[in-house]
């Protein structure tokens, strides 16, 4: 995978702080079946002059597409005289999981959002985690780890932040979650939340640090368009002239058109009853009420009845599967609105 101006290099002898455009694979170790095993990861690291590091991954999940594009877009545009300190971009960051266009690595079967900050487990996965986490993010002022729905659900244009309205990180974050513009953007509450686990990412183990993280959910639904990638591209380039690592005019917050929502969990996230075809009832971006009727499933089996879907809180649907989800799986996610 070298040429084109691509360098291989070793994990040990990887530099952060040198001025200009290295783009360098990196050869990274891992143990698999009793084998001694190795993994070309692609990193591109900008430096110029004195100003903030940030880390961009694209890939945490291979079957979201957005990330990655964006990703490779800006390593094969920029130059180190766009940047003011230091911008580190991996396009692919569970590579394997990437090159097979699925959730989780084929080699280890593991979702790389989970098991942050890697552990002494064999496999590609905890490999890649304990790279970043130990090599890789604790040089970095801030990060972007773009998501989008993947093959599984199709998500409402947005950036994305973890955290709990009030504290004093979410008020320190939340001009930056505004600046990257996009039609809604999503708070989390990480604490609370029991559907959309948040142990083990890479957001929360950098928020750890004591660093802002930022995410996203730019569409889905096993496919990349030219409005998601546009508005992924576009929210991307407006985050880092925020955090000042780019030129460009940043957004204010008060400027800022995005719809502010909040994902407290529970009832907002609404489960398939049954295995079989879903069929939404709501369009992306709808207002429902209590009692509306959100989809149905069609079940596998043809003497069962089909399976309503219904609202148990008021709110704006952000989220709806593309397939048949597992029993239990969110089939539908609603969103309330949150005050500025």
């Amino acid at each position: 995978m070298t040429g084109d101006g691509w360098l291989r290099c070793d994990p040990d002898g990887l530099k952060l702080k040198p001025q200009g455009v290295r783009r360098l694979i990196v050869t990274l170790d891992y143990a698999w079946e009793g084998q001694r095993q190795q993994l070309d990861f692609p990193l591109a690291i900008f430096g110029h002059g004195e100003g903030p590091t940030m880390l961009l991954t694209g890939g945490t999940h291979g079957d979201e597409l957005e990330g990655q594009a964006v990703a490779w877009h800006l390593i094969r545009s920029l130059s180190d005289a766009d940047i003011t300190g230091r911008l580190i971009i991996v396009p692919t960051h569970n590579r394997p999981a990437c090159l097979a266009c699925r959730r989780r690595s084929p080699i280890d079967g593991l979702d790389i959002n989970r098991i942050y900050p890697g552990g002494d487990e064999a496999g590609p996965s905890h490999a890649i985690a304990r790279f970043l986490a130990g090599r890789i993010m604790p040089s970095c002022d801030a990060y972007l780890d773009l998501h989008s729905g993947g093959s599984a659900h199709e998500f409402v244009l947005s950036s994305n932040l973890q955290g709990r309205p009030g504290t004093a990180t979410f008020e320190r974050d939340l001009p930056g979650l505004l600046a990257m513009d996009a039609p809604y953007a999503i708070v989390f509450d990480e604490d609370e939340s029991d559907s959309m686990p948040h142990r083990g990412t890479t957001e929360a183990f950098f928020r750890g640090l004591g660093r802002p993280a930022f995410s996203s959910e730019y569409g889905g639904g096993g496919r990349l368009t030219a409005l998601s990638f546009e508005t992924a591209l576009r929210g991307t380039i407006n985050l880092l002239c925020h955090l000042g690592v780019l030129s460009g005019e940043a957004i204010r917050p008060d400027e800022s058109r995005s719809q502010l929502l909040f994902m407290r969990g529970g009832a907002q996230y609404v489960p398939a009853p049954a295995k079989g075809l879903f069929l939404p009832r709501v369009a992306l971006g709808e207002t429902v009420s209590k009692g509306s009727l959100l989809g149905e499933i069609f079940p596998d089996e043809p003497a069962s009845v089909v399976a309503e879907l219904r609202s148990a809180v008021e709110g704006i649907v952000v989220a709806l599967a593309t397939r048949g989800p597992e029993v239990g799986e969110p089939a539908v996610m609603i969103a309330e609105p949150l005050p500025p």
